[in-house]
């Protein structure tokens, strides 16, 4: 017969039909209630969603001023407008990227730069309500006058952008409208001697400085990032006024016949025209010329135009 007093005394014991075992003589377990783990959970996601709402919905960490430094005037407002839409948007319809945290991203550095024509655009958070957007626009060089409008464009001939109607006025006022549109030869004449420059936006210029105007034949009309001529035909005009610089003659005004031509005049503050070809002769054109000012063109109260289309020759008048 089995005893049951020994097996009672063992140190485990089987459970009733379980298949478990447990020692008879420790304390029975009882399963402590989960109210303290259901709080605590409770407690930790709450502080969790205040400060997820604090961080990313509260207004004390939200842009709420955007200034713009080193744009025209012009430029400013259009920045600001692209700004305060970008601001308004939702990442994912939830999060605001008005928040701080988001607010300097590379998309809106991308929609600035796609917007204008900048060197360069810079992002810095001022204090946590404060987001400050730093440009460098292109420098202008010149301006071009094509087909009754005006356009600001950079020394390699890429537009910026186009003039106020109350700037272009200006150029308009010069009364140059006569150009030859073919392109076997440049005018010789032009209807007015006056081919100042309009004063620029402070920001891009100081008040006494001038920048010489390209005017164009035919009726090409430009738009912002397009390009005027070819780069090589417009540093005629810039290497032209190094070169009479050194002579103390400025340059105020050039002409080309059509958007490609390759002949160019050149109008100087002494009022006589130069003619010349751009392209690969022009260093020599322009060392000829230097040779003429300090020698046979000292005495140019009476000049009208210096012509250098033709060979090593200089012809004036």
């Amino acid at each position: 017969m089995k005893s049951y007093a020994r097996d009672r005394h063992s140190f485990r014991r089987m459970s009733s039909g379980l298949g478990r075992y447990r020692n008879p003589y420790g304390r029975p377990v009882k399963k402590k209630p989960k109210t303290r783990l259901i709080l605590w959970l409770l407690a930790g996601g709450g502080g969790a969603a205040l400060v997820i709402y604090l961080l990313v919905f509260s207004p004390a960490f939200s842009v709420l001023e955007v200034t713009v430094s080193g744009a025209s005037a012009g430029h400013a407002d259009v920045i600001r407008d692209i700004t305060r839409r970008y601001l308004d948007e939702r990442i994912y319809f939830i999060v605001p990227r008005r928040n701080t945290f988001f607010a300097a991203g590379d998309a809106l550095q991308k929609k600035i730069s796609s917007a204008l024509f900048l060197d360069d655009v810079r992002l810095e958070r001022n204090g946590m309500h404060v987001l400050k957007i730093v440009v460098v626009e292109k420098e202008p060089g010149l301006v071009v006058v094509s087909a009754g409008k005006a356009y600001l464009a950079d020394r390699s001939g890429l537009v910026l952008s186009e003039m106020t109607p109350a700037a272009a006025g200006l150029i308009s006022r010069l009364a140059l409208t006569e150009f030859l549109t073919s392109t076997s030869s440049i005018p010789t004449t032009a209807t007015s001697t006056i081919y100042t420059a309009p004063r620029l936006p402070a920001s891009t210029a100081t008040d006494t400085e001038r920048h010489p105007v390209l005017f164009v034949g035919g009726e090409s009309r430009y738009s912002p990032r397009q390009q005027v001529n070819r780069p090589e035909t417009l540093q005629t005009i810039f290497k032209s006024q190094e070169t009479l610089k050194e002579y103390g003659i400025g340059v105020l005004a050039a002409a080309i016949a059509a958007d490609n031509a390759l002949e160019m005049s050149v109008r100087t503050n002494e009022g006589w025209d130069l003619y010349l070809f751009s392209g690969d002769k022009l260093d020599s054109e322009l060392d000829i010329l230097k040779t003429a000012l300090t020698s046979t063109l000292r005495d140019r109260r009476e000049l009208q135009y210096v012509d250098l289309r033709y060979g090593n020759k200089v012809f004036y008048k």
